[in-house]
């Protein structure tokens, strides 16, 4: 059958619906004699369409080789991780996390990962970047860097740990062997293989994992089997500063090493650190102490500050690590003036006397202003701000040309980050303004980064967070992460700004409502459905107890309601819920209103789902006229329309309107996005589903790759780069091209295999392609097996859905032939015929062959 397409990204509500699981790894069911025969890799083996060069590097986990892509249409290497043997259940879970991981990661000294699966022996493979470098300890003793060189070179390595925590992602195993340095001198950092996402909870394997820490670089938390933090990773960074600074590592010193200072171990190391040593003296050296605190809250708080104190060392300012005075202050200012200084000291002390005087009385009216100012300060900054983006719009600026909304929008960002604020509070304000917007506008990656900042900052508020400006910033943050198919990272924002709203926040501020809405997309993205619902429910009631002003909210809880009901196929309930939502949406917004895309999507999906498709038609078709009037053009939520009206136009079997409706989609994403977004993959794979309904295999196979290259590319969660590869495996079989179609299905099913009964349709999926590849290679015990789980697994399995029926009437007919079983064969066949005919319009190329088969 064709593979699942997918909604737009913006339809029911405004992200993918994706989840991101615990995906495990499985393990080969064939002998283990066998196994290990198989399991043998070495230089020219070939893995998923690459082929091993040399083995660059070995560990405990097993070996890393460099590759290239074995098809020569382009050459490109990387580097593929791969266990040897007959992999433990430990280094699966590893390998399992390490993928999970760096799927979420995009920054420029993180080595990205590019795929990953299982050989035909069941080990586990990573691909990922190749980066041609040298360890860090040993690209030191080598390259002999300056100080300076060192300390650019460590601020890029914070740079790399601050994305990951602020992705939720605590490295747990820094070290200097875990950084590999290019000729460019740019670090890239290595092996997540023990990390963890923040939040989650220390499983029974962690004392395995506790193994594989590195204990000369492990915090004391971790040595003590403490859980680790981002303040661990602190630490690890704080003894590679220190080995940077020293040439040697902190742990391998004899004695204590709780008061060693990088200075004294410098003036005994080699000439060229010598060189440097009196000039760790003092800030840098406090600098490693405070990193290397044994209490992890008296650490940096994050890399970012710890990075922002070696900037200020750079530039002679004062910095945080250092015992604050007024003698010291006065050191670092006369380091930065020494001219200046002199002219200046007359005039202060001419003034000194006049100042005692008024002390006592300006700080009785500074305590009193205090408040004020503040406030004050705020505002003018604002202000500020907003002239410098108006300017930078004036025709003396643009020179005539007229700024759209996107590129002034684009032009605030660069403006925010140019500019300093006194306050951070109120740039963490803005940005979060300016992440709302750029969502509005469909530019979901610009939204996630500015919207990170602005948690960063308001985290990070002298005097503690202020939960007026961190709830908000999390929650946007939260509905980033989720148009960007990162599903875990948004549940735990979301999660997060819930429990700071309910513990800080009045019992009836709205903004507590608003946060439920977000929680509860972000749950049911992650098939946490009742809770879902129970959020909805209660931010509908919230918003109702607010007063009628809010009855655009109602709706839209309403709305979010249906959209849950929906996609859980309870259609009859969803559909009255979600007109009820367009009713009150309507009376308190008018007729053109963006808000109202949302709702007419999802009624239109509704209604297709209980086959009133001449009202699908209709809502959907509204819901881009409305877009275009409303937005313009090109817009992500004009792209979004295309693709839910291309959606329905190929389930009733117009398919030449469809390909039409999803190259527009695909269109209007490559102008609002550029090329590979996660928006555009859905409509490519969607795309790739009509060109094989059509029997265009070689067209679709190429739109396939596409989407699933742009997935892994673009670091896409773990489920849709697994309904990428389904949909390519079931593509290949039709091609006959079963060893790859193997290799997809199977690396697709270690994600799909753990899945929760809300999902059960793509476990089923899946083991019905693995099904048939195993007839096809003659494995008829193990196909029989498989589909004797997904009989057990689907229950009832009249009431599964017509897709699922017919694939499963396909495995048994093809089973029952390679058994010589005419009977049961014919009677699969009526089966599959049967369900085929409830989703497949008349003249389809299934049902043809269908009928093909069935005759004499």
């Amino acid at each position: 059958m064709t593979g699942p397409r997918e909604d737009s990204a913006s339809t029911g509500r405004p992200v993918p619906h994706d989840v991101q699981d615990d995906a495990t790894v499985a393990i080969t069911s064939q002998p283990l004699s066998l196994a290990l025969a198989s399991a043998v890799i070495t230089d020219g083996s070939v893995i998923g369409g690459w082929r091993l060069l040399r083995e660059i590097g070995s560990g405990g986990m097993g070996s890393v080789f460099l590759a290239e892509r074995e098809d020569r249409e382009f050459r490109h290497q990387a580097a593929i991780k791969i266990v040897r043997g007959f992999p433990t259940a430990e280094i699966l879970e590893r390998f399992r996390r390490e993928r999970e991981l760096l799927a979420t990661l995009r920054h420029p000294n993180i080595a990205r990962l590019f795929d990953g699966g299982t050989t035909a022996a069941g080990q586990p493979y990573l691909v990922m970047e190749y980066v041609d470098g040298m360890p860090l300890d040993e690209w030191c003793r080598v390259r002999r860097p300056t100080l300076r060189q060192r300390l650019r070179l460590f601020q890029s390595l914070c740079a790399a740990v601050q994305h990951a925590h602020q992705q939720l992602i605590v490295h747990r195993d820094l070290k200097p062997g875990n950084v590999l340095v290019r000729g460019d001198g740019e670090p890239v950092l290595l092996d997540f293989g023990i990390g963890k996402l923040l939040g989650e909870s220390e499983s029974p394997d962690e004392a395995t994992l506790f193994q594989a820490l590195t204990p000369a670089y492990a915090s004391p938390e971790q040595l003590r089997g403490g859980i680790a933090t981002t303040l661990s990773d602190i630490y690890g960074l704080g003894l590679i500063l220190f080995e940077l600074l020293t040439g040697v590592a902190l742990r391998k010193q004899k004695g204590d090493t709780t008061r060693l200072m990088p200075s004294s171990l410098a003036t005994t190391g080699e000439d060229w650190l010598r060189a440097d040593a009196r000039l760790l003296r003092g800030d840098l050296d406090n600098i490693v102490r405070k990193a290397l605190r044994e209490e992890p809250e008296r650490r940096y708080a994050s890399a970012a500050a710890l990075s922002a104190d070696i900037e200020a060392w750079f530039q002679g300012r004062p910095v945080d690590a250092a015992p604050d005075s007024w003698t010291y202050r006065l050191r670092k200012f006369v380091a930065r003036h020494p001219v200046s200084l002199g002219a200046t000291v007359a005039a202060l002390v001419a003034l000194s006397v006049l100042s005692l005087r008024l002390a006592a009385e300006r700080d009785r009216a500074l305590a009193l202003q205090e408040e004020a100012r503040l406030e004050a300060e705020g505002a003018n900054q604002s202000a500020e701000f907003l002239v410098a983006l108006f300017d930078r719009a004036s025709p003396e600026v643009t020179r005539g040309r007229e700024l759209g909304v996107r590129e002034l929008i684009r032009q605030a960002g660069e403006e925010m980050a140019g500019r300093d604020f006194n306050r951070p509070e109120v740039k963490a304000r803005l940005q979060t303004a300016l992440g709302r917007i750029y969502i509005s506008l469909g530019l979901s990656g610009d939204a996630a980064t500015m919207l990170e900042s602005a948690v960063a900052l308001a985290r990070h508020q002298e005097g503690g967070a202020d939960p007026h400006v961190l709830i908000p910033a999390l929650r946007h943050f939260a509905r980033a992460c989720d148009l960007l198919e990162r599903d875990s990272s948004g549940l735990a924002a979301a999660t997060e700004a819930l429990e700071l709203a309910r513990r800080h926040l009045a019992a009836d501020d709205l903004e507590i409502a608003h946060v439920l809405q977000t929680l509860g997309v972000a749950e049911e993205s992650q098939d946490l459905h009742e809770q879902a619902l129970a959020h909805f429910r209660e931010a509908e009631q919230r918003f109702i107890a607010a007063g009628p002003e809010h009855t655009a909210h109602v709706g839209a809880a309403l709305h979010n309601q249906g959209w849950a009901l929906s996609r859980h196929g309870r259609d009859d309930e969803a559909l009255p819920i979600l007109e009820r939502a367009m009713q009150l949406k309507r009376e308190a917004l008018g007729d053109r209103h963006p808000s109202l895309l949302y709702t007419l999507d999802a009624m239109g999906r509704t209604r297709a789902h209980l086959r009133d498709f001449e009202g699908a038609l209709k809502d959907l078709r509204a819901s881009l006229d409305l877009a275009i009037q409303v937005l313009g053009q090109p817009s992500a939520r004009v792209a979004a329309s295309w693709l839910e009206l291309g959606s329905l136009l190929q389930d009733i079997g117009r398919y030449e309107e469809a390909e039409q409706a999803y190259l527009a989609s695909i269109e209007q994403h490559r102008e609002v996005d550029g090329e590979g977004s996660a928006a555009q993959a859905i409509a490519i794979n969607n795309l790739a589903t009509l060109l094989e309904d059509m029997g265009r295999f070689d067209e679709a196979a190429v739109r396939f790759r596409q989407a699933l290259a742009m997935r892994i590319a673009g670091g896409a969660n773990p489920r849709a780069i697994a309904r990428g590869q389904a949909n390519l495996a079931r593509l290949l079989v039709e091609l006959d091209a079963d060893a790859e179609a193997t290799e997809m299905a199977e690396a697709a099913w270690i994600v799909r295999e753990p899945l929760t009964p809300a999902d059960l349709g793509e476990r089923l999926d899946s083991q019905l392609l693995l099904a048939r590849l195993d007839v096809r290679a003659g494995r008829l015990d193990a196909a029989r097996r498989r589909i004797a789980q997904v009989r057990t697994d689907a229950g009832d399995i009249d009431g599964a859905l017509p897709q699922i029926r017919a694939r499963l009437a396909q495995s048994e007919r093809e089973l029952a032939l390679a058994d010589s079983d005419a009977a049961a064969a014919r009677e699969a066949l009526e089966r599959e015929r049967e369900a085929l005919r409830e989703f497949l319009p008349a003249g389809h190329w299934r049902l043809r062959r269908l009928e093909a088969t069935a005759r004499p």
